[in-house]
């Protein structure tokens, strides 16, 4: 401690007598940690060299180069909304969340192989990856509310999914899904794609029980609907599954927690939702398809009496779950697996 403390007294007195030293140590040290920050600024900029940025009402979007993986990023403010490889050999390949070792190449696996339509119906173009899953005997219909999405994802120096996967009739329709959707003829698609709700701020209208009657008044018979829901800040599973039980249909879920920055596939969480369907069936005999969980307050008598008819089983109650008008209120826990749901219709019709 005394020499530490000498050292200190040595230190000031340096600094009386020679302020010219002084001031020319601190101005190279000053120096020193601009080029260190200068450096990580530039680094940063080579690393994700943006390549187009543009605002309008509904947010920032951004195009940038990712060289750790050769790919080129859509960004919607700081959310990734699809990727595309730089080199045109793997460019018909779909990433990030679309990856065809993902929960998404499953679904459309076993829509393939059970199609009750040829119809497609997609809701949220992004970088258009999805259309690397069209068949040339399909239609596709993309509906996107943001014109500059279109624009991005038609401009080949930024991606090709369109021009290069699109082995189908595709179709964009501009404008609000939910009020483009109603123009469809009913009964037409056999799969509905919705990949609106990976953003911080959802479009809560395309997630109501008017909403789900809507899309599966579009659905062909055995049609099916899935639900993109990879979130940062909101779990929509619960949600889903009680839109479910209120439209009389089954859901199921994958939360595909792996990252492969090799094969540039991100995690992703996936629903699937249907009455009766040979692609969910397909789906629910996989056991990494998860039945889903619903919650009703004790006292509603109504809600608890339709998830028992439907087949789902309660497996407890969840006590001071739930507050509502400042007062914690106990939950009835519920699930409901394939067998529940098929057993329940044998018995009601």
């Amino acid at each position: 401690m005394l020499g530490v403390g000498h050292d200190l007294r040595y230190a000031f007195r340096l600094m009386q007598r020679r302020p010219g030293v002084i001031a020319a140590a601190v101005l190279t040290f000053a120096l020193g940690i601009g080029a260190v920050l200068l450096a990580s600024v530039v680094h940063s900029e080579i690393q994700n060299r943006t390549l187009h940025v543009e605002r309008n009402f509904f947010g920032t979007l951004s195009v940038k180069l990712d060289p750790v993986n050769a790919t080129r990023v859509l960004y919607h403010g700081n959310t990734i909304h699809g990727r595309q490889f730089i080199d045109p050999a793997l460019q018909r390949e779909p990433l990030s969340y679309f990856h065809r070792d993902g929960p998404l190449g499953q679904i459309f696996a076993a829509f393939n192989a059970n199609a009750t339509s040829s119809n497609v119906g997609i809701i949220g173009l992004g970088t258009g990856s999805m259309a690397c899953y069209a068949f040339q005997d399909q239609h596709w219909t993309f509906y996107e509310i943001n014109p500059a999405v279109i624009n991005i994802a038609q401009t080949t120096d930024y991606f090709t999914y369109l021009q290069q996967c699109a082995g189908a009739e595709t179709k964009i329709v501009l404008g609000d899904a939910r009020l483009q959707l109603q123009n469809a003829p009913d009964h037409h698609y056999g799969l509905i794609v919705l990949d609106a709700f990976n953003s911080d701020a959802i479009p809560v209208h395309l997630l109501t029980q008017e909403a789900i009657a809507l899309y599966t008044s579009k659905l062909a018979p055995g049609g099916m609907l899935a639900f993109h829901v990879s979130n940062r800040s909101l779990k929509l599973d619960t949600v889903l599954a009680n839109l479910a039980k209120q439209n009389a249909s089954m859901s199921l879920s994958l939360a595909d927690g792996e990252h492969d920055p090799v094969r540039v596939k991100d995690p992703s969480e996936w629903i699937v939702m249907a009455q009766q369907s040979p692609a969910f069936e397909t789906l629910a005999q996989n056991y990494r398809w998860r039945r889903l969980e619903a919650r009703a307050a004790v006292q509603n008598v109504r809600g608890n009496g339709a998830l028992r008819k439907m087949g789902a089983v309660q497996e407890g109650i969840l006590r001071k779950s739930f507050l509502r008008g400042g007062k914690f209120i106990d939950q009835a826990l519920w699930s409901l697996l394939e067998e529940d749901w098929y057993r329940s219709k044998a018995v009601w019709g």
